[in-house]
């Protein structure tokens, strides 16, 4: 059993060194993926010479990744199939790590623990020499236009002003758990607060004896992410309308909201 073991991982290794070993045999995988092409047809939609074509085919028969048909087409064998689709998965993980790379500059890999090709599609709002306040401002953005926001906050992105606008909204509901350093900050920054009776009926914050990497929030249907740079200041804001990566944030929240308590 050990040996059969052994054996099947250097197989599979040999198969990616195989498609590792040249692009052309990554393009021949994807494209008969499709379905079956003769070899005129491969060169003409990958534009490959015919006699490199045939080369990395060969390389690819050797594997057991694709097999020629009765009519003299090509087509993936079913273990060439299992290798198509689990590069395809790699290529969009890489791909969405990649897209990613301004968030994850400032936060660590392991800290986010949401399914990272929920972020697939995400928007990213990055700060520049010429814009540096475009994160905090398309989170004031995003949540005075909704009608509900909750949210962790491990930092302040709104100045006085726009958290004066975001809780004058009556139709708006806005429910914020702070860390604790945060909590304190909220207090000195924003003691207006007291002065108007603090919370509404649509407002409730509370505060977590937990730590956060970054800010999460869900803004009506929308999943907000917010990071710091090495200045604490809003460096990237990552924001996404997946479900699978809401239904994360939802459960982050109320593991916070266990141990938190009213503000």
């Amino acid at each position: 059993m050990e040996r059969e073991a052994r054996k099947r991982e250097q197989t599979a290794t040999s198969i990616l060194s195989c498609i590792g070993g040249s692009e052309h045999r990554w393009q021949i995988l994807s494209l008969l993926g499709e379905g079956e092409y003769e070899v005129r047809q491969i060169e003409s939609e990958l534009d490959v010479p015919r006699t490199t074509l045939r080369h990395n085919i060969k390389k690819m028969e050797e594997r057991g990744l694709v097999e020629e048909t009765p009519k003299r087409k090509y087509r993936l064998t079913p273990l060439g199939r299992a290798t198509q689709e689990g590069l395809e998965t790699y290529h969009s993980y890489v791909s969405t790590t990649l897209h990613l790379d301004p968030l994850f500059s400032c936060i660590s890999y392991e800290s986010f623990e949401g399914n990272i090709g929920s972020l697939r599609d995400a928007n990213l709002t990055v700060a520049s020499s010429v814009r540096p306040h475009a994160p905090s401002q398309r989170f004031f953005e995003l949540i005075s236009e909704a009608t509900r926001t909750i949210g962790l906050l491990t930092s302040l992105p709104l100045t006085e002003d726009q958290f004066r606008t975001v809780l004058s909204d009556e139709q708006s509901r806005l429910e914020l758990l702070f860390t604790e350093e945060i909590a304190r900050v909220f207090e000195e920054e924003f003691s207006f607060l007291d002065e108007n009776g603090g919370e509404s009926p649509e407002t409730s914050f509370w505060t977590v004896d937990r730590d956060a990497e970054f800010t999460l929030a869900v803004v009506d249907e929308t999943v907000v992410i917010l990071a710091l740079d090495g200045r604490d200041k809003p460096h990237v804001l990552v924001e996404t309308d997946n479900d699978a990566c809401r239904s994360w944030a939802m459960q982050e929240f109320e593991t916070y909201r266990e141990s938190a308590t009213p503000y």
